[in-house]
């Protein structure tokens, strides 16, 4: 994956103006690998700033050109977003769920989709280190929820990734299928036709759940996950925070995967796109800015909490690299199914905040900073902390 030949097909280049920056364009595509007698090439679309030197650069496996050219333009590196495995111009097996679980025992483990996702990743990394304007160790991959596990894979794969950012996408699959109202049984089991039991659950779980590599990634890792994440719970968020390494998070509170923001009736809740918005572009910037481009990066914050009767206390240890802002203790007592903050206040030596509660069972709690840096704001949270036994409260997901 690292060295074999590319075959790089350019079918056009170009230069535009992007945001007052100039850029070079160009849509090619290469040769990811060959599986099952047909070859599987993935189409580029590359958007590198005019430069005197050599730029940081970054693979969106979930974006097209316009994603590229925006996000050279703004972080001054080069993009290269790509077209998933048998979408847009790519081509190969396209991605129906099932064909994630063609696991089956005494199957290639190579056969499931995400096997390809993951290669064609490796490959464009393969690609930008071929090219003179790339600064090669500092490349970064991102994607958002499926194309976030693919990022994250990738990075615990190759050693060449110096910063991953999973929008929307975390790991830790075998014990989420456990919940009531999980996706993995409604969406990707169901129409795998397998069972948590089976072979092929089993086997993708070994190779391709994120949690199977924990300690393993490369570089920096910013998590931005929502708190009430259809598809990747608070749990996995927790989960995937452990095992040492360079990380950070992003907890969106009131943030889901996207199918429920506007049925605030129904699920007690409220639009809270905007807000989420915000938070992966700013998280996605700074991470950028610290993990490519070489700039400072506050520690993850430290959350305390205390139960006495109905008073939630909490205090916070907050790494004063960058301004802070705002800072808020945020926290749920129905199993992150709903959350309440409220500001925290800088006393001696930490920063407290107390809430008055009328439950102490599921409970989740964290604090979320809000720093500013030289170029824009951006969020930093601690890692959640969950009562013993704690299990989500999951909005049901209907697969249509």
């Amino acid at each position: 994956a690292k060295s074999a030949e590319l075959h790089v097909e350019i079918a056009s280049e170009t230069v535009e103006t992007e945001g007052g920056v100039t850029v070079n364009l160009r849509e090619f595509s290469y040769l990811s690998h060959v599986w099952d007698g047909a070859d599987i090439r993935i189409a580029g679309h590359l958007a590198a700033p005019v430069s005197e030197t050599p730029l940081p650069a970054m693979v969106l496996v979930t974006d097209g050109m316009g994603g590229a050219k925006r996000i050279a333009a703004t972080h001054n590196v080069i993009a290269l977003a790509i077209d998933r495995v048998g979408e847009g111009d790519s081509t190969g097996p396209t991605d129906t769920y099932d064909n994630w679980l063609d696991l089956d025992e005494g199957t290639d483990i190579r056969n499931g989709w995400m096997h390809h996702y993951v290669m064609s990743a490796v490959r464009a990394i393969t690609y930008l280190t071929s090219l003179d304007e790339v600064q090669k160790d500092a490349i970064g991959v991102s994607g958002m929820s499926r194309g976030g596990v693919c990022s994250l894979l990738t990075s615990a794969v190759d050693d060449r990734v110096a910063l991953c950012v999973p929008l929307a996408a975390t790991g830790d699959m075998a014990r989420t299928e456990t919940y009531p109202d999980n996706w993995i049984a409604s969406v990707f089991l169901g129409l795998g036709g397998k069972t948590n039991d089976s072979v092929a659950f089993r086997r993708f779980v070994e190779s391709y759940d994120p949690l199977s590599y924990l300690g393993q990634f490369h570089g920096l890792v910013w998590l931005v996950n929502g708190t009430q994440d259809e598809f990747f719970p608070i749990t996995s968020t927790v989960a995937l925070m452990g095992g040492g390494g360079e990380k950070r998070l992003e907890a969106i509170y009131d943030g889901d995967h996207g199918h429920y923001g506007n049925d605030a009736g129904r699920f007690d809740t409220y639009d809270n796109n905007a807000a989420i918005w915000v938070r992966l572009t700013q998280c996605l910037g700074k991470a950028i800015r610290a993990g490519l481009h070489g700039g400072d990066l506050p520690e993850t914050p430290e959350l305390t909490v205390s139960l006495d009767g109905a008073t939630l206390s909490a205090e916070a240890a907050i790494d004063g690299t960058d301004e802070t802002v705002a800072v808020q203790f945020i926290y749920s007592t129905d199993g992150a199914y709903t959350f309440e903050r409220t500001p925290m206040t800088q006393g001696e030596g930490a920063w407290r905040s107390t809430a008055t509660v009328d439950a102490a069972q599921s409970l989740a709690t964290f604090v979320e900073v809000e720093y500013k840096d030289d170029v824009g704001h951006y969020y930093l949270t601690s890692v959640p902390t969950l009562s013993p036994g704690f299990a989500p409260r999951i909005r049901p997901f209907a697969f249509e």
